[in-house]
C-alpha cells in the first residue's frame, strides 16, 4: 500500500491546444498522463490506473493556477501562484486529507537550489517535432546527483506563461512550456502530453478556495509526507 501511495503523489507532483500559429499570452491548456510504466508489479497497477490522468493549466499576464486529478478525484492538487505579489498556494487532497501550503517564489527557488545546481539543462535544435500545431524542440535534463533521474521535455516559447507544472524543478529554465514530458526514475517512468490548447481561460480557478484545508509550512509538509513514507 505503501508504494501505492508512493507512485500516487510522486505523479501527482510531476505533473502539481488547437492551432499556434498564434502566440499564447493567456489561455488554458489541458495535460494529460499517456504512458506510464515501472518495474515494480504494485507500482505499475497503481499508475495505470492513473494513466489518463489532467491537469488544467490556465494562465494570464498576473497568474496562473493549475489543478490535476486522479483516481476519480480521490487525490488532487491545486496551485495558484500570483506573479505580482510573487505568492504561490498549493491545495493538496490526498483521499480527504487536505493541506494548503503558501509560500513565495524565491523561497521554492532557495529551497531548490541546491537540486537546481546539480541539473544539467541541455536543449536539443535539431529534436524537434510539432504539437497540436506548435513548433517544439527538445530540452534534456539530468542530473549529476541522480544519474537515474531524467527529463526529457518538448517546449514551444509559443505558449506565454511562467505556470510551472514539473514539481521539483521550480526555478529551472527550461526556454519554454512543455507542450510534453518524459520523466524517468529508478522506479517508474511517465509522459504527459499537451491534449487541448484554447485562448480562453476559466478565470473562476484564479480564485484561492481554503476551506476546510489545514494551512502548514512548507516544512511542516515535508515532514508530515516523509512520516508517511514518501
Amino acid at each position: 500500500m505503501k508504494k501505492i501511495l508512493m507512485a500516487m503523489s510522486a505523479v501527482l507532483f510531476i505533473m502539481h491546444s488547437p492551432f499556434a500559429q498564434k502566440t499564447l499570452e493567456k489561455g488554458k491548456v489541458i495535460m494529460e498522463i499517456t504512458d506510464v510504466s515501472s518495474n515494480d508489479d504494485q507500482v505499475a497497477m497503481a499508475m495505470e490506473m492513473m494513466k489518463g490522468g489532467k491537469t488544467e493549466i490556465n494562465f494570464n499576464s498576473e497568474m496562473n493556477s493549475s489543478k490535476s486529478e486522479m483516481m476519480g478525484g480521490m487525490m488532487e492538487i491545486y496551485t495558484l501562484t500570483n506573479n505580482k505579489t510573487g505568492v504561490s498556494d498549493m491545495l493538496m487532497n490526498m483521499m480527504g486529507q487536505k493541506m494548503w501550503i503558501s509560500s513565495t517564489i524565491e523561497d521554492m527557488k532557495k529551497e531548490n537550489s541546491k537540486t537546481l545546481s546539480t541539473l544539467a539543462v541541455n536543449p536539443d535544435m535539431n529534436d524537434k517535432k510539432v504539437i497540436l500545431g506548435y513548433n517544439c524542440f527538445a530540452v534534456n535534463v539530468n542530473s549529476s546527483d541522480n544519474p537515474d533521474m531524467k527529463l526529457k521535455c518538448y517546449v514551444t516559447k509559443d505558449v506565454k506563461t511562467s505556470a510551472n507544472i514539473i514539481q521539483g524543478y521550480q526555478g529551472l529554465n527550461l526556454d519554454g512550456f512543455p507542450m510534453e514530458f518524459m520523466v524517468t526514475n529508478a522506479m517508474m517512468s511517465l509522459t504527459v502530453k499537451a491534449k487541448e490548447v484554447s485562448d480562453k481561460t476559466d478565470d473562476s480557478t484564479f480564485v484561492l478556495k481554503t476551506d476546510g484545508y489545514k494551512k502548514m509550512t512548507s516544512e511542516e509538509f515535508k515532514k508530515m509526507m516523509g512520516g508517511m513514507g514518501f
